[in-house]
């Protein structure tokens, strides 16, 4: 049985789409785009000061390859992405 997120939970999709919406751009490269989202998640899971952390750009591109690499993957962050870009 699939439990209903909490509230914290909630909160943190809520900032996740957000950022997504603001930051994502139909102009963008499907790379650009998902290290955009990587960038997004884990500033929405950990906190922005992560993600802006020195050592974090090995680890947001790290992710973002693994993603762009598994077409399973790929497709879900392309459906994500064109559910939040914007002009």
């Amino acid at each position: 049985m699939v439990e209903a997120p909490d509230r914290k939970e909630l909160k943190k999709l809520e900032l996740f789409e957000k950022g997504l919406a603001r930051e994502i751009k139909t102009g963008d490269t499907i790379e650009a785009a998902i290290t955009k989202m990587v960038r997004m998640a884990l500033a929405a899971e950990f906190g922005a000061s992560l993600v802006a952390a020195k050592g974090a750009r090995p680890m947001v591109e790290s992710i973002t390859q693994a993603i762009m690499g598994d077409a399973k993957l790929r497709k879900q962050a392309l459906v994500i992405i064109g559910r939040f870009a914007n002009e």
